[in-house]
């Protein structure tokens, strides 16, 4: 499959603008991490990347790896940020996710934006996403209550009202419990259903 070096219409930095008829009006199940499946193996649900940085870089070569599971819909690629993090860096790997989530959005494959970065970066990491867009994911760690309350409200001020989907993987009983009593998604990590199958 040939990949162009493809420049999309852009924001701030040349940072592509995602296509908000390509954005992702519901989840379609199973949601797994990148590297959870085999590359040969066909997938239909959702892909996300809250998974270590190197399990998903070479996407970043090779974009195709991901067409060829047959996925409907992706979480966009989680490049790691930290506050400590020069920006020009931190601008970088929001560029990467972008536009892997464009041209993917140019192959059928329906975009759910990544709002998981550090507190320096939330205002930047929205360039790129239109007005109106409403579908939104995040990771959680234990102890974040208050994180996601601002990712939330980030992404009611660009939905324009609550947004449709606001997705948060893991974080415990404590997040799961902040998901239902604020109607969000909440989806456990993937260790975590391990343990919880093998102890029945």
């Amino acid at each position: 499959m040939y990949i162009p070096d493809a420049v999309f219409q852009g924001d701030k930095y040349g940072i592509p603008l995602l296509d908000l008829s390509k954005q992702a009006e519901f989840i379609v199940p199973p949601v797994r991490m990148w590297g959870q499946n085999t590359r040969r193996q066909v997938f239909t649900g959702t892909f996300g990347f809250y998974v270590k940085d190197y399990k998903f870089s070479a996407l970043w070569k090779h974009p195709e790896n991901l067409l060829f599971s047959g996925c409907q819909t992706i979480i966009e690629p989680n490049f790691s940020t930290s506050d400590e993090m020069p920006e020009a860096v931190g601008i970088y790997g929001i560029y990467q996710k972008r536009w892997l989530s464009r041209f993917w959005q140019t192959k059928g494959i329906n975009v759910i934006v990544d709002l998981n970065v550090s507190e320096k970066f939330q205002e930047i990491n929205l360039l790129g996403v239109p007005d109106g867009w409403s579908s939104f994911a995040t990771r959680a760690q234990k102890g974040s209550n208050n994180l996601l309350k601002t990712m939330f409200d980030l992404a009611c001020h660009k939905a324009g009202n609550n947004p449709k989907i606001f997705l948060v993987y893991g974080g415990g009983k404590e997040v799961e419990n902040m998901c239902n009593q604020n109607k969000w998604m909440w989806i456990p990590e993937h260790m975590a259903e391990i343990k919880a199958a093998y102890h029945g």
